[in-house]
């Protein structure tokens, strides 16, 4: 479609959505089967990750198909992913560094407020998770994971 102004984007129902469908089948299914099997306060923590990214998928439905909105607008539509984001703090206190590690990971679902380049915030979110796992790998070698 033409550019400019008040340009409406290609609705995200397309090779869009269908790339974040396959990366959720890809990667955050499974994590979320390893919660449910796990049980406990973990099950609970992959209860908030599905809730951010399926609010993230219906932001994107939603954004991707009209034109630039205003900034208040955009938190507006925002908001069912932070608040499913941050309900994953405190969701497993017997996990302390397996939370630690999701919340961190979260923060990488705001990548969609990031311009022109998200990447390396996203890379940033993902180092700051592998912090906290690399404590649950130490843990775990001791017997204590």
């Amino acid at each position: 479609r033409g550019g400019g102004a008040g340009a409406v984007a290609a609705p995200a129902t397309g090779a869009a959505i269908g790339a974040y469908d396959d990366w959720y089948g890809e990667y955050v299914k499974p994590f979320l089967a390893t919660c449910t099997d796990l049980g406990d306060d973990l099950a609970a923590l992959g209860g908030a990750v599905e809730a951010t990214f399926t609010a993230q998928r219906a932001f994107l439905m939603t954004a991707g198909g009209m034109p630039r909105p205003e900034a208040e607008k955009v938190q507006a539509l925002l908001k069912p992913t932070a608040d499913a984001m941050g309900v994953a703090a405190g969701k497993a206190p017997k996990h302390p560094q397996h939370e630690n590690a999701v919340v961190e990971g979260l923060q990488a679902a705001a990548w969609v407020t990031v311009e022109p380049t998200p990447a390396p915030f996203v890379t940033e979110a993902v180092g700051s998770a592998d912090f906290y796992l690399n404590k649950v790998l130490v843990a775990a070698k001791g017997g204590d994971a």
